[in-house]
């Protein structure tokens, strides 16, 4: 969804991190989603610790190369439009990245592309919200996590304001 609002000069410079678990187990979608939409794995929860260095040096690439790279901070698509606690590495790229961190919450989704599935079911009414960039200078892993959280809890009841059922 997000891929298809960008203006075609952004989307061709950005990569899109794909759980890397998901991605060994459906290797055919990881391909067409690699060819389709510049996604690359990235580790994600327990026991991907030790590959946190594969996906670092993956996000470097892109950025050292002048892409931009967009990541589920809460290291899956959410099964609702309920923000869920974010992983603790979405501080830890924000802090040893050094790039301004872009916010953003959509809503309608689960509609489009229900949990669990790898392409669109059916159309539905999809809305976006940016935030403001977000820079990280002193902050703790945690504290640049919570950082991201609250912004995206603020665009959340910015779209809960304006939303049409």
């Amino acid at each position: 969804v997000l891929f298809s609002i960008l203006p075609s000069r952004v989307r061709e410079r950005v990569g899109f991190a794909l759980a890397a678990d998901i991605a060994a187990i459906r290797w055919f979608p990881m391909v067409i989603a690699e060819l389709l939409y510049g996604a690359f794995p990235f580790p994600r929860g327990r026991g991907e610790e030790k590959n946190i260095e594969f996906g670092l040096s993956a996000v470097g690439r892109l950025l050292d190369s002048g892409r931009s790279v967009v990541v589920y901070p809460e290291g899956a698509i959410s099964r609702s439009e309920n923000i869920t606690q974010l992983k603790r590495g979405a501080g830890l790229l924000a802090l040893e990245m050094k790039v301004p961190v872009i916010p953003v919450f959509m809503s309608g989704t689960q509609k489009i592309v229900p949990w669990g599935k790898i392409f669109p079911r059916r159309r539905a009414g999809v809305a976006v919200r940016f935030g403001e960039p977000l820079y990280f200078e002193g902050e703790t892993y945690d504290e640049a996590t919570d950082k991201i959280a609250a912004a995206l809890s603020r665009l959340k009841g910015e779209a809960e304001k304006y939303s049409v059922n």
